[in-house]
């Protein structure tokens, strides 16, 4: 019974394309600031598939805002801490919204102008954004993750049925490991983005998933900011 309940739960997750992080935690920080970059939420391509020509542009682009991004958001947090210190004073609570409104306006122009540069569109920015959220998430969720450990425990625990249960347990997870390797395949991405931006993405991987950690940091970073000046 326990088996069959773990496979059932194996074969859902599996059947899910790309992985669901639970949301961060509403902030008063700048919306704008950090857009949450989730394999959850892909950006179709404007043409359907991507050029792999432009990732080392989408590369330098990312590794830019990244870089203004911790002085923006350190001004930010001492604007909180000056409206936290006299909460009372609604002269005080203006000018600290005022000041918020100035930082996010200030990130909006970064953005903007690391944007011209890159040479990219906003719709080639968030297609690689997608594919590049999905191409970490999914290596972390399959390679090591849940994935991939609920599946070797299964095919540990029904290695040890007898015979005349084993075959209906082999099945189901026939079907979940073709599952598991459509996802370790990018298959669907590769149909939604191209060949060649997948594999392109796949070479740089390592260099994808430093950023992309850097950027789930900026976001914690900001939620605590909020939260801390409630």
């Amino acid at each position: 019974m326990r088996l069959g309940i773990a496979l059932l739960a194996l074969a859902a997750l599996a059947a899910c394309k790309k992985s669901n992080p639970p949301p961060e935690p509403a902030s008063p920080a700048p919306s704008s600031a950090v857009p949450a970059r989730s394999a959850a939420a892909p950006q179709p391509a404007a043409s359907g598939k991507l050029d792999p020509a432009q990732l080392d542009k989408y590369i330098a682009y990312e590794k830019a805002l990244l870089g203004t991004l911790p002085k923006r958001f350190d001004e930010y947090r001492q604007t909180l801490a000056e409206a936290k210190k006299d909460p009372g004073s609604g002269v005080q609570a203006s000018a600290a919204l005022a000041q918020a409104n100035a930082l996010t306006k200030a990130i909006d122009e970064d953005k903007a102008r690391l944007q011209k540069d890159s040479g990219l569109s906003a719709e080639a920015l968030q297609s690689w954004d997608s594919l590049t959220s999905q191409v970490v998430e999914l290596s972390q969720m399959n390679v090591n993750g849940p994935l991939a450990k609920m599946a070797a425990a299964a095919h540990a625990r029904v290695a040890q049925l007898p015979p005349e249960k084993r075959d209906a347990a082999e099945k189901q997870l026939e079907a979940v490991d073709e599952q598991l390797k459509k996802q370790q395949a990018l298959t669907d991405q590769r149909a939604e983005f191209g060949d060649a931006a997948v594999n392109a993405a796949l070479a740089r991987k390592t260099e994808l998933t430093d950023l992309h950690a850097q950027r789930m940091a900026l976001l914690k970073q900001m939620t605590a900011a909020g939260d801390a000046a409630r």
